[in-house]
């Protein structure tokens, strides 16, 4: 088992991540313990799971964002996460999006670590990462 990715946030995604707390805090303290929960729980995860794809003989295979990777000229990868049931199809109630991108930090040729540029809400737009160096 390969060990999983070091995660890490953007400022951008830290004020993305602050601001859908303290939203979701002003319906109800379940609400937002039940989106950091599943956020904590989808990092975890995503951690886990590209270390073991980098790790196998096939390598990372998922599809950048197109109109993310456009806006910051590298690979940014988006992954769904969902807080809630969904009560209708096509619905993007309780669905969020995670735009990330994968990073050799340690320069050994081995990408290591997953870093959090934006988080958004699945019924708003594609961020925009303006001047956001990461």
């Amino acid at each position: 088992m390969a060990s999983p990715l070091h995660f890490e946030m953007t400022a951008f995604a830290s004020s993305d991540w602050r601001k859908a707390v303290h939203y979701l805090g002003g319906i109800g303290e379940e609400v937002e313990l039940r989106w950091e929960a599943a956020f904590a729980r989808e990092i975890k995860n995503l951690c886990e799971s590209i270390a073991e794809q980098i790790a196998s003989p096939d390598g990372f295979y998922d599809q950048p964002d197109e109109g993310a990777s456009l806006q910051f000229s590298r690979p940014i990868f988006q992954q769904r996460f969902q807080t809630g049931k969904i009560k209708a199809r096509r619905s993007s109630v309780g669905v969020w999006r995670i735009f990330y991108a994968i990073d050799d930090d340690d320069k050994d040729g081995t990408p290591d670590t997953l870093r959090v540029y934006a988080i958004r809400h699945a019924a708003r737009p594609s961020p925009d990462f303006g001047n956001e160096d990461g």
